[in-house]
């Protein structure tokens, strides 16, 4: 084995206190060796650490000691302690954590508390020198009085809106049932979640508690509302027996298997403090406006020279995002533009109070005139490009669930539909007009879709002439035409859903393999909903409650005790996976009082 001779010699440590509760933030120091020279040859060591013995023994109880000691059968360093380590209780104590060759070293400076058993937990911090193989999942029990407390807890956490397993979230356990307990008190209890979102909560006392789980940011061991996730079940739970593992048995797959006692899902609150966050001018007609939370209450924009009749306003889809485009790009505006911006902000209370903010709107130094020539900018004043139109087709395709999109590099302010013309190309090359509609896409001021009655496997062109649209540049279109071909529905495949026990609206989602959505319609009652054109592959149902019927999944509120709106995914007894096959109709009977029962 390779070893550091400094470690033999003389250990240098470096002390750093690590204050686990009152300051929320873990800082290590310790000893490294410089260069550790492995020896050659042979199989690579790809076994872990065994530890021969600690001091005091593992499950000791009465401990008083302020010295902790872990020997193992080989030389052992710290990797990621920062953000691995935590105690169960936390405690408000300076920590020395120790490398000493083939020991660790904890030091406690101050008292812990009496009749209470600790964990100390490294996870997979402690690893051997040469080849970083962990000692898995370790901790280190003891008990300041006479009782070891030795009950354990089970669960899972997931991500409320998407239900996918959430890693490294805090399970944070009470014995006061106080709705404020998590924002007033540190927890008596502590766990976390592995990569799974599976949790197991040790040395428990024989009694229920109060259950939340947090992705504890600043690690202060507490709930903060409007920055902390959170999940939380209205119920308490107490401990049960869970069946020790197997030898034989890799810790992932057992712990994988237990079935869970507590299900919780963790969501971000909706803010609450109103407030501008930020603003950018990325050209010279072209403004935003970021707030910290959705659906700003907007009274007034007063901008020097301007009105609010000059521009077109475009909104995101959670409306916390606005921007403003000149009517007249052209138009000539100064390089920094300020604005009395009059919008219900939040006071110090959390209270919507009527508030006038200055904003000032500097466009890039490398659009700004201040670095032309006056030669370069009379140029450029008097060049009008073309205003860009393309047609596209998102998934490669067009059917009757859509797919076709006329995109724009700039907002129109004339669009002449009498000059576009759209035919089907029949068996004899004969050209059929086709009535259509050019929808504008939601939220987007520079994207239209094209509607109309497609014949499937079929040829079409659609044109637009010359001077169709006008942008806010005053640039025209030049002449477009595009041609492409119909999808076949034997080419792809159908899910047909049977939708039963359909008490309030859904959100139904198709998604492919890396979760990302390609089909969503919303669902209002029971019977069969069709999903066409969809290609092969393996896909995931996602179900989505949406009880207040606004069509988005909505989070939940802790002190309101608001859970979030219900997601759940259809299963085909243990697979969340469905395959869909060319020219495959895959009828499936969903079941939703069974979507949910999962979950």
């Amino acid at each position: 084995m390779g070893y550091c001779v400094s470690t033999i010699k003389n250990t240098i440590l470096r002390k750093l206190p690590i204050l686990l509760v009152s300051s929320g933030v873990i800082m290590l120091a310790f000893t490294q060796c410089a260069h550790v020279m492995s020896p050659t040859g042979g199989p690579k060591d790809s076994l872990a650490p065994v530890i021969v013995r600690s001091l005091p023994a593992q499950f000791s109880r009465n401990v008083a000691e302020k010295k902790l000691e872990l020997s193992f059968n080989e030389y052992v360093t710290l990797k990621d302690l920062q953000k691995n380590l935590y105690v169960s209780p936390p405690i408000d104590e300076e920590l020395d954590i120790r490398e000493k060759g083939k020991k660790i070293e904890v030091l406690i400076s101050k008292k812990l508390q009496n009749n209470t058993t600790y964990s100390i937990n490294f996870a997979n911090s402690i690893v051997d020198v040469n080849e970083n193989n962990p000692v898995k999942n370790f901790s280190y029990i003891f008990s300041t009085g006479s009782q070891l407390d030795t009950m354990r807890l089970n669960g899972k956490v997931f991500d409320a809106k998407t239900m996918r397993p959430m890693a490294d979230a805090f399970i944070f356990m009470y014995e006061n049932d106080s709705l404020e307990a998590p924002m007033r008190h540190k927890p008596n209890v502590i766990s976390k979640t592995d990569k799974n979102g599976i949790f197991i909560a040790n040395n428990l006392k024989n009694k229920s508690y109060k259950i939340i789980a947090i992705k504890d940011a600043n690690r202060n061991y507490l709930f903060d509302p409007g920055f902390d996730d959170i999940a939380f079940d209205k119920k308490r739970f107490g401990p049960v027996n869970i069946s020790a593992r197997p030898d034989t048995m890799p810790d992932s797959t057992w712990r994988s298997q237990l079935p869970p006692q507590v299900k919780i899902k963790i969501f971000s609150e909706e803010k609450r403090q109103q407030y501008i966050k930020g603003k950018d001018r990325s050209e010279k007609y072209k403004m935003s406006v970021f707030f910290n939370s959705p659906n700003p209450i907007i009274k007034k924009l007063a901008i020097d020279g301007l009105t609010e009749n000059d521009f077109l306003i475009q909104k995101t889809a959670n409306n916390d995002t606005i921007t403003y485009w000149l009517k007249d790009a052209t138009r000539k505006v100064a390089d920094t533009l300020v604005a009395n911006y009059t919008y219900m902000k939040s006071d110090s209370t959390g209270k919507l109070v009527e508030t006038v903010e200055k904003i000032s709107w500097e466009l890039p130094l490398a659009k700004s005139d201040r670095v032309k020539s006056k030669k370069k900018e009379a140029e450029e004043s008097k060049k009008v490009s073309a205003a860009t139109t393309q047609f596209e087709m998102p998934d490669g395709t067009v059917n009757d669930e859509g797919g076709l999109f006329m995109n724009l590099n700039l907002p129109l302010t004339r669009l002449d539909t009498s000059k576009f013309s759209l035919v089907r190309i029949d068996e004899n090359d004969a050209k059929v007009p086709i009535p259509f509609k050019l929808k504008p896409v939601t939220n987007s001021l520079t994207s239209y879709e094209i509607v109309a009655k497609w014949i499937e496997d079929s040829r079409y062109e659609i044109v637009a002439d010359s001077n169709v649209v006008t942008n806010i540049a005053h640039a025209v279109n030049d002449s477009i035409k595009f041609s492409f071909q119909t999808s076949s529905s034997s080419k792809f495949g159908t899910f047909l859903l049977d939708f039963k026990n359909v008490k309030t609206n859904l959100i139904v989602q198709i998604l492919d393999s890396k979760y990302k959505v390609t089909r969503e319609k919303i669902v209002l009652k029971n019977g069969v909903v069709k999903f066409p054109y969809i290609k092969a592959s393996s896909y995931y149902i996602r179900i989505v409650e949406d009880a207040n019927k606004n069509g988005v999944w909505d989070t939940g509120n802790y002190l309101n005790q608001v859970e979030p709106e219900r997601v759940g995914y259809l299963h085909k007894e243990k697979e969340e996976q469905f395959q869909l096959r060319t020219g495959w109709e895959n009828e499936i009977t969903v079941d939703i009082d069974e979507v949910f029962a999962n979950y």
